[in-house]
């Protein structure tokens, strides 16, 4: 299985770095400028999977216990030649939802979830019961981005929808495999 922690943990912790020194800045010489319409929104999910469904909103207030628990939205996007890298994390007391794209800046579409690919999106829910992508397809739309700082990766709106095949094993350590759909929707945080 791909772990987020050991392929992604050095770009989630460039990004969490970097958004606190920029949150604490004191150069009043940029004034904020108007959020646009998705700042501060609930980010939100919805997959299904083999006849289940999995739905709600999570609070965006990054760090802190909102409505439904610890919450963790972290979404980073950088540009590398003709490629754009997209990963993100979604997390509260209900699901954890990870995932990572890489695909040519000028298609968005039809990102290929296979497990010899380099993207994969992987959900784990109240059950304990992990799932991670083996085929299918993304669609990943970037919203408006923040510009961390120079040579830093961008945090931005995502919206995802996705469709594929998923692995998991069940409470036996048994692996079985199903079908799974549904869209994600990350905003930025308030004021921005």
């Amino acid at each position: 299985m791909k772990s987020l922690q050991t392929t992604f943990k050095p770009i989630f912790f460039s990004l969490i770095l970097a958004f606190g020194f920029t949150s604490c800045s004191s150069d009043d010489d940029n004034p904020t400028p108007e959020p646009p319409s998705n700042s501060g929104n609930a980010h939100t999910y919805n997959i299904s999977e083999d006849g289940q469904t999995y739905s709600g909103e999570v609070d965006n207030v990054y760090g802190t216990n909102g409505e439904n628990g610890a919450i963790s939205a972290v979404s980073i996007v950088q540009y590398v030649g003709n490629e754009t890298m997209v990963n993100f994390s979604l997390k509260n007391n209900d699901i954890q939802i990870t995932g990572g794209f890489l695909f040519p800046t000028d298609q968005n579409n039809n990102i290929s979830l296979d497990e010899d690919g380099e993207s994969y999106l992987e959900f784990m829910t109240l059950s304990g019961i992990g799932y991670e992508s083996k085929s299918g397809t993304a669609k990943v739309t970037i919203g408006a981005a923040i510009n961390l700082g120079p040579g830093l990766p961008q945090t931005s709106a995502l919206n995802i929808e996705f469709e594929g095949v998923f692995s998991y094993n069940d409470e036996d350590n048994n692996a079985h495999t199903s079908p799974a759909s549904g869209t994600l929707t990350i905003n930025l945080p308030p004021g921005y």
